[in-house]
């Protein structure tokens, strides 16, 4: 089952379609993107923040250079964490592109089509169209796979 669900050769039906790829893979694509939004926004703009405050409170008292290098360097450490959580998100949305396209040629091949309009997938915000619209395609019984 897991090896033909990354190999682009065949064809699929609408059901499976949905169920098999779309659904799993897609929802999965879209909490690994959000999860990523939500640590650049939590990591970088809360460091961000906390070295803007530093500077316009006027109720603040002045920092020295050293506690300035030591909260400096934990903002820095603090990023750091940051993109690493990030650069494993992105890892998994890229893993999960393979399968994702591979049904999305079988599900064009079922509609008659050439399996390389999968690659419509990669186009940022018309992909999630054409992906719908695959799922909504019917396919031709009268096509050879």
């Amino acid at each position: 089952m897991v090896g033909r669900w990354f190999s682009p050769r065949g064809r699929i039906g609408r059901a499976r379609y949905w169920w098999a790829y779309l659904i799993p893979l897609g929802g999965t694509q879209f909490l690994l993107g959000s999860l990523s939004l939500l640590v650049m926004t939590t990591f970088a703009g809360s460091q961000l923040l906390r070295l803007l405050d530093l500077h316009q409170d006027p109720f603040m008292l002045p920092l020295s250079p050293t506690e300035q290098e030591a909260l400096m360097h934990q903002s820095l450490l603090e990023l750091e964490r940051g993109a690493e959580w990030l650069w494993w998100c992105q890892l998994g949305i890229l893993a999960l592109m393979v399968p994702m396209l591979a049904g999305a040629a079988k599900r064009w091949r079922d509609a008659g089509q050439s399996g390389w309009w999968a690659l419509l997938l990669l186009i940022p915000g018309l992909g999630f169209l054409v992906a719908i619209f695959l799922g909504c395609l019917r396919g031709r019984p009268d096509v050879a796979a």
